[in-house]
């Protein structure tokens, strides 16, 4: 079952990581997140007892660098993730919604499939508009450079791919 408050405290970190300090505050966050402040001051207190915020200055808190490592594992997560499931139909509000459950709990052989996904999508954008092209010209495209297929022999074949 999907926790709320572990994506909660997800959403925490990477409003940490990437909103404007004056936003990080309990009343920041609770505006921006919709939750209460209550609720808010338990979750950065749980935050800090975990060693991922520093509240030392209590108008100011922010990530240490356990903190900053956690949240910048997970706004990659959750990046590939939304692209995923953009690519599969879904609009951006449910993407991003439901990217953050995704992200937390998915198991590392499931990013891979999505960051191996994320690529041939990419490739196929960036092709979408030639009429032909090689298995040479889509393996560049591939940020990993990985082939599609053995090559065939000690001869590489040149395969011309048509797109519709």
């Amino acid at each position: 079952m999907i926790k709320s408050l572990d994506i909660l405290k997800l959403r925490v970190l990477l409003c940490f990581l990437n909103e404007d300090e004056k936003t990080c505050t309990v009343t920041g966050l609770s505006a921006l997140l919709g939750e209460g402040k209550q609720k808010m001051h338990r979750l950065l207190a749980a935050l800090e007892r975990e060693g991922l915020l520093d509240r030392s200055n209590a108008r100011r808190p922010c990530l240490t660098e356990e903190g900053r490592q956690r949240a910048a594992f997970y706004e990659d997560r959750v990046g590939v993730v939304v692209n995923h499931l953009l690519y599969e139909g879904l609009d951006l509000d449910e993407a991003e919604q439901n990217a953050y459950a995704w992200a937390l709990f998915s198991t590392d052989k499931a990013m891979e499939i999505f960051r191996s996904s994320e690529q041939r999508y990419r490739a196929k954008y960036e092709l979408r508009r030639q009429q032909k092209f090689d298995g040479a010209e889509l393996c560049r495209r591939r940020a990993d450079d990985a082939r599609l297929a053995p090559p065939v022999g000690k001869a590489h074949r040149t395969v011309l791919i048509e797109t519709s």
